[in-house]
């Protein structure tokens, strides 16, 4: 699930059940802020920073809110509570710049998707929609980890145009003849994966 850059967040978290029997929801469990530990992209967990205790819902899943130092790093936010009487419960979350979440999730945005072909959506989504900030094309390496604008063109580049020949799938940059990635496939006549080649 993707979370939107420094902005608060409420979730049901969950769900928490006994950790003798393991299905019998646990509905009066005391979770303080300091229960609720988080890792932001890869760093040591740390107590969430938003301060009020999560609420029972129902179900055993409990109301927890987010501030936004919660929010505040992209990359992956793994959320973690182990409290007596109750087995671990584990959410991971994908925190993302707030004009990529507004592109993605925004009304407006919304509204833009319907009729819309994958092509036409990537595309635009690319060099249109951010109109303040306009991203330069460019494509990760092989096994390298890749920027924000990277990871989108190469997502465009993987379902646009591109050819086949024997087992190599070349896929094109915006220009449409332009070698942007390739990828190697396992059979040529009955292929199962692909792996990626440059």
């Amino acid at each position: 699930m993707f979370l939107k850059q420094s902005t608060a967040y409420t979730f049901r978290f969950g769900p928490f059940v006994d950790d003798t029997d393991g299905k019998t929801a646990e509905t009066g469990l005391t979770i303080e802020d300091s229960h609720v530990r988080v890792s932001k992209n890869g760093g040591n967990f740390i107590d969430k920073a938003e301060t009020s205790n999560s609420a029972h819902d129902e179900a055993g899943f409990y109301v927890v809110v987010f501030n936004t130092t919660d929010t505040n790093t992209v990359g992956e936010l793994q959320v973690a509570c182990h409290i007596s009487g109750a087995l671990p419960v584990f959410k991971t979350f994908y925190v993302v710049e707030e004009a990529i979440y507004d592109a993605l999730f925004a009304g407006s945005a919304t509204g833009a998707l319907t009729g819309v072909s994958v092509n036409a959506l990537t595309s635009a989504a690319i060099t249109d929609v951010w109109s303040t900030d306009t991203l330069t094309e460019a494509y990760a390496s092989d096994g390298a980890a890749g920027t924000s604008a990277q990871l989108l063109y190469m997502i465009w580049a993987a379902v646009h145009e591109f050819s086949i020949s024997g087992t190599t799938i070349t896929s094109k940059k915006l220009d449409g003849s332009t070698t942007a990635m390739t990828w190697t496939l396992d059979d040529s006549s009955n292929p199962t994966s692909r792996t990626r080649a440059t």
